[in-house]
């Protein structure tokens, strides 16, 4: 069977940076990457904060070219996992 590809994915983007859609003006910071068969690349983004009901707020993934990066102090620190974590998007 022959592979797609034996290249590395070449994110624009690293994880723990603060990303923003300037056209829906959704914030968040990287916590998943995805490279498609296409070619694109999407960014899993975690919001800050809690929704009115005290609850945590929904990711968004969102394609590669939407998104700027958005300056911050200090990028978030890597764990070494655990926790709830969205599936990622179906193609």
């Amino acid at each position: 069977m022959k592979k797609v590809s034996d290249k590395q994915p070449n994110f624009k983007f690293a994880m723990g940076v603060k990303l923003r859609d300037p056209v829906s003006g959704f914030e968040g910071v990287v916590c998943a990457r995805s490279e498609y068969a296409t070619g694109c690349n999407h960014y899993g983004l975690k919001p800050s904060g809690l929704t009115e009901k005290g609850t945590l707020k929904d990711w968004a993934w969102i394609d590669e070219n939407y998104l700027e990066e958005l300056p911050t102090a200090e990028k978030q620190k890597r764990g070494n996992g655990g926790g709830p974590a969205p599936d990622p998007p179906a193609m």
